[in-house]
């Protein structure tokens, strides 16, 4: 399995897990900020992300907590921490099957948990 969490804010897009040299300061946060391309098949996708490899579940929970803390936040009357930010954190499985026939299968899941601003 592969996580990745990226963080739309202010149209910026940037990436939750970057790696601490290369990253730049926004909002005194540090993150990384990436672009969204075409991928030629007519639709968009997201370079550059970071991907982590994971194998339980608590290292799933880590590296939300790892994202987490470079996300942007507001105070507001209702809520002290309210997220300003739209977030992706996606988990990305590969599985390998083999057919009734021999034939070795590669099935790839993906599962993408969203967060809107103000939630």
């Amino acid at each position: 399995m592969k996580v990745t969490f990226l963080e739309l804010y202010n149209e910026e897009i940037t990436d939750l897990l970057a790696f601490e040299e290369c990253v730049k300061f926004i909002d005194d946060k540090l993150k990384k900020p990436i672009a969204l391309v075409e991928d030629g098949k007519g639709g968009v996708s997201v370079r550059g992300l970071e991907e982590e490899i994971v194998t339980t579940a608590n290292e799933i929970y880590k590296i939300l907590e790892k994202g987490y803390v470079k996300r942007c936040t507001a105070e507001i009357l209702l809520n002290k921490q309210s997220s300003r930010f739209h977030s992706i954190f996606s988990i990305t499985i590969h599985i390998k099957d083999c057919t009734p026939e021999g034939e070795e299968l590669i099935k790839c899941r993906k599962l993408n948990l969203v967060v809107l601003a103000g939630s």
